[in-house]
Formats: C-alpha cells, structure tokens, sequence
C-alpha cells in the first residue's frame, strides 16, 4: 500500500458500499482517524466528549433511532458491536454553503436542541440538505437540556464557517447572523456561545471573524 492510500485509509470511518440492492455507508468506528477523539477530548474540556469507539457508535444510534419530525437522518440497516461497524443508508445532498442552507441548519438545529439533544459536533460536514436537513453524523451526540452544551453546537458551527469564509468577513457576517436569527436563540443560549469555559474553542477563531460574532450577539441580545 502507497504512503498516501494508507492515509487515505485512516483519515476516514466511513466507506460507502456500492450493492446490488443500492448504495451504502459503512462506518466502522475503531478505524485510525477514531485516535482524534481521544486528543479533542483532552484538549476540549467544555463538552463531554468520548472516545471509546462502542460509545460513539451507541450514541449515533441513539440518535439514528429517535423519532424525528423536523429532520431526517439516514436509516440504520445493520450494526456490529464485536467489529463496532454499523451500516446506513447512503444520503445524496449538498454540504450546506449558502445562505438559505445555513439558515436551514440553524432551524434542524433549534428542534434538536429543543428535543433534548446536543450534537459536541456541528461541523458543516455533518449536515446535507436536499429536500431536507439530514444529519449524517451524530457520534458525539449527548441528551441533555445544557444551555451551555448549545452553546458550543452554535459556536463550534461557526467556527468551521469562519475558515470556510475566511477571506470574506462581510460574507460571514452575514451568515452568522442568519444562522442564529433562524435559531432564534434566548439570551442564555447567545451568552453561551461566548462562555468562559469555551475559551480553548474561542481561541481557534480567527481574531476578526470572534469579533464579528461577539458583536452580532450584542445586537441580538
């Protein structure tokens, strides 16, 4: 095996399967690129991040399996607790990148939340939007009714949209404030974004781009 297919190999948990019956995701959780929960965890220490492969794959399918209205998620075909792989449907869409897109985020994002769910990892990457909200990846996902653990969702959302848009600060502007007026979020939710205790997140912004938010949240307040 090249250098480079083998990084290949572990940069990724899942591999879509291409069958008789149609296309499908195998995510096999004790896969190398796993190893970067274990440093995010010892890093970032505002949410209750895992790392143990059984772990994550328990919390997606509790995720997977819950009665959704407001979004959709891929239907679960078969798991494997010995191998920790589980098998899903494969979902078509568009990694959301627009306006529109993003505001559709912050409204699947809102119902999450206000079903008693927290996703510790919001990454655009994690949602398509085709017809619906998908969300295609909820291994960090947790129950709970953290105000804070919403805050870092919202804050950890805008930070992969600040480097995506990082030569273009009006832009992100723009989206940021979309994103949250369709997230329509209350005061405490707004002031956890820019909690204290998320200051290892916070320092990963580009210095301009947590100013345009800090004063988007002030505007919103």
């Amino acid at each position: 095996m090249k250098v480079e297919e083998f990084f290949r190999e572990v940069s990724t948990q899942s591999k879509v399967l291409k069958l008789e019956e149609g296309r499908y995701v195998k995510k096999c959780y004790g896969s190398g690129v796993s190893l970067k929960w274990y440093f995010i965890l010892s890093i970032f220490k505002s949410y209750p991040f895992v790392g143990d492969p059984r772990e994550r794959m328990g919390r997606e399918i509790e995720f997977f399996t819950y009665n959704w209205n407001g979004i959709k998620v891929p239907k679960i075909v078969d798991f494997d607790y010995d191998e920790v792989c589980l098998l899903r449907e494969f979902v078509d869409g568009r990694v959301p990148a627009t306006l529109d897109d993003v505001s559709k985020v912050g409204k699947a994002l809102r119902y999450i939340h206000d079903s008693g769910f927290v996703m510790g990892d919001t990454k655009a990457e994690n949602f398509l939007i085709n017809d619906y909200v998908y969300v295609i990846d909820a291994e960090q996902s947790i129950r709970t009714d953290s105000k804070e653990y919403r805050g870092w969702d919202l804050a950890v959302f805008l930070l992969f949209l600040s480097y995506k848009y990082l030569y273009d600060l009006r832009d992100f502007e723009r989206l940021t404030k979309s994103f949250l007026l369709a997230y329509s979020p209350d005061k405490s939710e707004l002031l956890s974004i820019n909690n204290l205790k998320n200051v290892t997140l916070l320092s990963l912004f580009p210095p301009m781009h947590l100013a345009t938010i800090r004063k988007t949240i002030g505007e919103l307040l």
